[in-house]
């Protein structure tokens, strides 16, 4: 059984996958990655025209519950999702607890 994160809006992470066009999405991630420390309303302004606000603060939301995107107590947001450093500290066993 697969579980479905719910996004703003009810809609759940498939339909908010297929909201947006792939390559739409990878334009708004790198946009993410560039601007580290902007608030949502800044990097909205960053994005290309022909995404609705609705459309972005649902993948803003999942991004945030996937752990991919990190918000500070200001609403200030931060791409985080590295699998090549996640790979190389899982990897060394002398920095388990």
């Amino acid at each position: 059984m697969t579980t479905s994160i719910e996004v703003l809006g009810g809609e759940s992470e498939d339909e908010c996958r297929s909201s947006l066009p792939r390559d739409m999405k990878e334009r708004v991630f790198q946009i993410i990655k560039d601007n580290p420390g902007y608030t949502e309303a800044e990097l909205f302004e960053k994005i290309p025209s022909g995404i609705s606000c609705t459309s972005f603060k649902n993948l803003i939301s999942l991004l945030i519950k996937t752990n991919k995107l990190a918000e500070d107590g200001e609403g200030r947001l931060c791409w985080i999702y590295n699998p090549e450093l996640t790979h190389t500290y899982l990897s060394r066993p002398e920095l388990f607890i």
